[in-house]
């Protein structure tokens, strides 16, 4: 019965949709290039850091309003956005979360920390400061929602998702994501292991027309501000991790070049 009806019908009737960004942009992508649009009028992304660009695609796609979630296996649900779409409200009454430096210090409002987490109705243990390994931004005040828990601006990646200079200055992943506004990318990722340089792995939509490859080295190069060589590889495509998640930007230095102490 299903069959006969079509597959549009089928999400015609679909209220909600929840996925991995990576995931969900995908089936976007194919989407948009066979020109059709299914409408979901509620997605919500998690697991992964949500980019402005993926977002834009995700709910032009399927015409749909997008909320990105913020939780973890260990400690459950953390953080959400809600129709203000102005940061993401922690749950405060039943989390701490703290955003430490280098020194485990808690850094200033509108400053990048490591997430640390306090979670103490687990029901085997609880988690008394538990470092999740994502970075994030605190956004001052309170929601105009209403709601007056504080908030996330967002996250900013994984603590092994950012590049580092031979400076010893890190760049978060995020700034990245600029990457893949290029038309003709479908997936891009970056990796450094070493200080020297970053691979640059790309998998084109189509054809490389050119200078297209050329613009993208030249603004990855800008992005790590001319202190690493960037090597371009085309690849077919880029493998998801055992979790289903696809990584944009992974750091494999030696323990040594990435301790911050």
């Amino acid at each position: 019965v299903e069959r006969s009806r079509g597959l549009g019908d089928v999400y015609k009737r679909q209220h909600h949709l929840h996925g991995y960004p990576s995931g969900l942009l995908a089936i976007a992508e194919l989407l948009q290039a066979r020109e059709s649009v299914f409408h979901i009028p509620i997605i919500c992304t998690g697991a992964e850091v949500l980019d402005s660009a993926s977002r834009r695609i995700i709910s032009e796609s399927f015409n749909a309003e997008v909320f990105d979630l913020y939780a973890t296996r260990e400690v459950g649900n953390i953080a959400w956005e809600c129709t203000q779409h102005d940061g993401m409200h922690i749950n405060d009454d039943a989390v701490i979360v703290e955003l430490l430096d280098e020194r485990g210090e808690e850094v200033p409002e509108g400053e990048q920390g490591e997430v640390v987490v306090t979670y103490l109705d687990a029901l085997d243990y609880p988690f008394i400061r538990y470092k999740v390994g994502d970075r994030a931004v605190r956004l001052p005040g309170t929601c105009s929602c209403g709601v007056s828990f504080s908030r996330l601006k967002g996250i900013m990646g994984r603590s092994d998702e950012r590049i580092r200079l031979p400076s010893g200055e890190w760049i978060s992943g995020m700034v990245f994501q600029e990457l893949r506004t290029a038309p003709w990318i479908s997936a891009f990722r970056i990796v450094q292991e070493d200080l020297e340089s970053i691979r640059l792995q790309v998998v084109p939509k189509t054809a490389l027309k050119p200078g297209e490859l050329e613009s993208l080295v030249s603004r990855a190069s800008e992005l790590v501000l001319g202190k690493l060589k960037v090597i371009p590889e085309v690849l077919n495509k880029l493998d998801y991790d055992d979790s289903g998640k696809m990584r944009a930007v992974i750091c494999r230095l030696p323990e040594e070049n990435t301790s911050e102490g």
